[in-house]
């Protein structure tokens, strides 16, 4: 009866994980309307985003920082919360490592205008107009 007492409270211990990220999700799942590059309006092409199925990027001075590049840094944290993934928006926020044991938060959204624009939101108003290359 103690053996089993004991191999009962092993289990109890080994299965119990308050650190569980299990629901997390890790990965983008972008709509198809948003896939590709897209320009900020009036810009000269060196500043942007870009979005694949798998990973968004932002395009500042035609250099490009993509958020699984930045997962691969930080030893893989990365967790996207996508909040709203419609045929006519796209909102999500990320939280990450920045430098080691620096957590950052970030939040984006975005409206499609037409097949070849959209718009990022912030605080609920539209900011910069994108055109889709």
């Amino acid at each position: 009866m103690k053996h089993l007492f004991i191999i009962l409270i092993a289990v109890i211990c080994f299965s119990c994980n308050s650190d569980d990220d299990g629901a997390r999700n890790t990965t983008f799942h972008t709509p198809t309307w948003i896939q590709g590059t897209w320009y900020v309006q009036g810009s000269t092409n060196l500043s942007g985003v870009k979005f694949t199925t798998d990973d968004f990027c932002e395009i500042e001075s035609g250099t490009e920082t993509c958020y699984k590049n930045i997962a691969d840094q930080s030893n893989g944290y990365i967790f996207v919360d996508e909040d709203i993934i419609s045929d006519t928006e796209y909102e999500f926020e990320l939280e990450y490592e920045g430098e080691p044991g620096v957590e950052r938060e970030v939040e984006f959204h975005f409206r499609k205008i037409s097949e070849t624009q959209m718009v990022s939101i912030e605080d609920g108003i539209e900011r910069v107009t994108y055109t889709k290359q």
